[in-house]
């Protein structure tokens, strides 16, 4: 809730300017401002991303932004970045991909199939058995207490 009636007169000017921002002009703010208020652009980054470089940064600021997400938030950034190339092939990405288990700890349990199926739909994907099957998020699946087979996944 806005007290000021100044403010709250240009919030709709506010996001408007900030929808029209360019990408990286939004990703900026939305790292500088980790809020709840930016889940749903974050989501949309890892959707845009158009390259590798941009799909590192979509995956930094997703997990900057973690600890914000429902598992409903989660399932739709996890599915964004499965199917973003430039998300899920970038360098770091897969590295990236066990500190967003990490941040999304306040889930609980709830969280755990929904790396499950990430899981399955990259290896589905990619393969099983190189850097980007994401070895190392199973493993920490597995250390987490959540052992169960990818591929028994939905």
């Amino acid at each position: 809730m806005v007290r000021s009636p100044y403010a709250r007169e240009r919030l709709a000017e506010l996001e408007t300017r900030f929808a029209g921002l360019p990408w990286t002009h939004r990703l900026g703010v939305a790292t500088v401002h980790t809020d709840p208020y930016f889940v749903p652009a974050v989501i949309q980054f890892i959707d845009e991303a158009g390259n590798w470089r941009s799909g590192e940064q979509a995956g930094r600021i997703l997990v900057q932004h973690a600890s914000f997400l429902t598992i409903e938030a989660l399932r739709e950034a996890l599915n964004g970045w499965c199917k973003n190339t430039q998300c899920r092939t970038a360098a770091d990405v897969p590295n990236l991909a066990v500190l967003h288990f990490h941040g999304t700890s306040h889930l609980g349990p709830q969280r755990a199939p929904v790396f499950r199926e990430f899981l399955a739909n990259i290896r589905e994907l990619q393969g099983e058995g190189d850097y980007y099957s994401y070895p190392a998020l199973e493993e920490t699946l597995a250390r987490s207490g959540y052992n169960f087979s990818v591929a028994s996944a939905p």
